[in-house]
């Protein structure tokens, strides 16, 4: 039997969509139904997939988000907030059945005991690579740097970026340019916020699963934050 279709509204076909594939995945994952067909899949931890038959879909990753920095004296204490991972879509490829696809989802940034913060680690799948957001930079000035990534980190006393924006002050890291919310969608789901820079009140770790940078605290003795591990989702190839 061939590919159902149905018309779109103002011309063309789509496919109908046919509901979730079978599959297996070794790592920790969900499928989401969303109604009429439509489904999407979260790989939260790296392993590998295989689907039990031919299935065209649309891909989106995330790397991890770099961590703050951190200083163990008075002299250091500015510090700028951590870039996010920088995200990547891609649509309408075709996975093929009974092959094993290796899915690495970037883990996000350690913390340092002193020094610049760590970069977020590199997200792949599908030929896909979407990197990981470098760590916040210091200085003995407010002059503090935010790191780049998809959202560039905040400059010191200022905010990180979002949704694929630059760091909030002069020196604000720079982001990718490009929105990242989920499949480059207007009303996806939001990933990949820039860490805040220092002197923001309720510094915090990226969240997992979403590629955010670390906040950066910014006092003497300032401490680290993690960057959140990033993530792979795919969906039914959409138009």
């Amino acid at each position: 039997m061939g590919e159902a279709y149905i018309t779109r509204r103002g011309g063309g076909k789509s496919p109908v969509p046919q509901g979730p594939p079978e599959y297996t995945y070794t790592g920790n994952h969900q499928l989401i139904g969303e109604g009429d067909g439509n489904w999407h899949l979260e790989f939260r931890t790296s392993g590998i997939l295989t689907l039990a038959s031919n299935v065209t879909i649309d891909a989106f990753l995330v790397g991890g988000g770099g961590s703050s920095g951190a200083e163990t004296g008075p002299t250091w204490i500015y510090l700028g907030g951590a870039g996010s991972g920088y995200t990547a879509t891609t649509k309408g490829i075709t996975l093929a059945g009974n092959q094993p696809y290796t899915v690495t989802v970037g883990a996000g940034a350690a913390t340092v005991s002193s020094g610049v913060g760590n970069t977020g680690g590199s997200t792949t799948a599908f030929n896909l690579t979407a990197n990981g957001g470098k760590g916040g930079m210091r200085s003995n000035t407010t002059n503090a740097s935010g790191g780049a990534g998809g959202s560039g980190g905040g400059h010191y006393n200022n905010l990180g970026g979002v949704d694929g924006a630059k760091g909030a002050g002069a020196n604000g890291g720079e982001g990718q340019g490009a929105t990242t919310r989920a499949f480059g969608d207007p009303s996806g789901v939001l990933y990949a916020k820039g860490g805040n820079g220092g002197g923001i009140s309720g510094a915090t770790a990226g969240a997992t699963n979403t590629g955010n940078g670390g906040d950066a605290t910014g006092t003497s003795n300032a401490t680290s934050r993690a960057g959140g591990s990033g993530i792979v989702i795919i969906r039914n190839a959409r138009n």
